[in-house]
């Protein structure tokens, strides 16, 4: 627009003060400022994009390498042009890196026609996380700097990695409430050391279970018959709202919650038993818009807004994952947990509005707290005299929060609470129960 303006202004002035250098000097500068926008524009229309990634699944700890192809298709040669691969800045924050960038993805290049480039580098995977891999921006234009053209070019990939598995030193979270509150929904299992009665002897049974008492009081072999075991199993209640996240303990914080529910799922996948999660997360899967469109933009900032969104979705629909055994199951869960994303529209209380008619009352309610308000405590309060086993595990750091949210889950009725305040004891997260006579001390 500056230009044409200037041409339009030393056209007129050439024609009022009848001055050929002028008018010459007019058209010089419109004939360079055309061939300059139709070179730039050639030679980024002529520009071919393709990213290869080994995977899109990762474990903590994986390199994940990322090779871009760049093929030139126009017939003039290109005297300069400026390639990057895009990276969301939050995920390769110097400070506090979710992946850490190895190599180099800006290349400068010099092409002629048909000739391919190529430019790699490698991502070590350091958080669990959903990241945006691209898309690869392209910067090109005249010789003279005139004229500049950008481009996106090679859609985005989306690379998952899955929070790690920490083992736990045992799993002692199941329900010990007095017998014949629910009717158990599954009796495979049965407790050896709770006695339900007597019945004749048939042929199959073990030795064991002979009651040697009762069979010499009838003179007929009896055999105990057991009552089935305490409730095995969990169903991991994870309270992710922002608002229980401050910025001072933040990232740590939010990644000890993440990990603490997928090892107490771990745990109880390998005793083979029933497991699920429920959690007022947000996916960050929810937002991503394919666009096979390659648009050209006018600026490099307005590449990164639009292919970069960094808003967060902002839906009201709880992440939910129904109680399953198996492997398979705990993928899923692991998955789910990689693309969790902190919330600030549904609370705790409402969440478990939500889900209440999905959670199985055969199974033990674990909820992950880092913060307790009086809100959350009624309603896991209210969850337990509804017949529900309750657990608490705890994410604090300091121990007057500690103080404060035992006291509210006391006052409420929930006794079983865990306690974690690092990465280094989560392993011993099912044998640190909080005295019942002191919020601050460990057993």
């Amino acid at each position: 627009m500056y230009w044409l303006l200037g041409i339009t202004l030393i056209g007129f002035s050439a024609q009022v003060l009848g001055s050929g250098l002028l008018a010459f000097s007019a058209y010089l500068m419109a004939l360079i400022l055309i061939s300059s926008r139709m070179l730039a524009w050639h030679w980024a229309s002529g520009l071919r994009i393709e990213r290869k990634m080994r995977c899109t699944l990762a474990e903590v700890g994986d390199k994940v390498r990322v090779k871009v192809l760049v093929r030139y298709l126009g017939l003039i040669p290109i005297p300069w042009v400026i390639l990057e691969d895009l990276l969301p800045e939050d995920a390769v924050n110097p400070r506090h890196p979710f992946l850490k960038l190895k190599g180099k993805r800006l290349k400068v290049l010099s092409m002629f026609s048909m000739q391919t480039e190529e430019f790699s580098y490698s991502l070590e995977c350091m958080h669990r996380g959903f990241f945006q891999i691209g898309p690869v921006f392209a910067e090109t234009g005249d010789p003279f700097g005139f004229m500049r053209r950008y481009r996106i070019g090679c859609q985005p990939f989306y690379l998952l990695v899955l929070p790690k598995i920490t083992h736990l030193l045992g799993y002692d979270l199941t329900s010990r409430r007095p017998i014949g509150e629910i009717q158990m929904v599954m009796k495979i299992f049965e407790d050896p050391t709770r006695i339900a009665g007597v019945r004749d002897y048939e042929p199959g049974d073990p030795m064991s279970r002979i009651h040697w008492k009762a069979s010499a009081r009838t003179g007929v072999f009896q055999c105990k018959i057991f009552e089935p075991t305490c409730l095995a199993g969990a169903m991991i209640l994870l309270d992710f709202h922002e608002s229980n996240f401050p910025p001072r303990g933040e990232p740590f914080r939010s990644e000890l919650a993440i990990d603490a529910a997928v090892a107490l799922a771990h745990a109880v996948c390998l005793l083979n038993q029933p497991f699920g999660i429920g959690t007022n997360a947000t996916d960050a899967a929810f937002n991503v818009q394919e666009n096979e469109s390659e648009p050209e933009v006018d600026t490099r900032a307005e590449a990164r807004t639009f292919m970069l969104d960094s808003s967060r979705p902002n839906h009201l629909q709880p992440m939910f994952l129904p109680s399953r055994r198996g492997v398979e199951h705990l993928q899923l869960l692991r998955e789910m947990m990689g693309r969790a994303l902190k919330s600030d529209s549904l609370k705790f209380s409402e969440m478990i509005r939500e889900v209440s008619i999905h959670l199985p009352r055969d199974l033990t309610l674990v909820a992950v707290l880092s913060g307790v308000t009086e809100e959350t405590a009624m309603m896991l309060g209210n969850l337990k005299q509804q017949g529900f086993a309750v657990s608490v595990v705890l994410i604090q750091f300091d121990d007057e929060g500690l103080n404060r949210a035992f006291k509210k889950l006391i006052s409420n009725g929930i006794r079983e609470i865990r306690h974690a305040i690092d990465q280094e004891s989560l392993p011993q997260l099912c044998r640190s129960q909080i005295d019942r006579t002191s919020p601050l001390s460990l057993v």
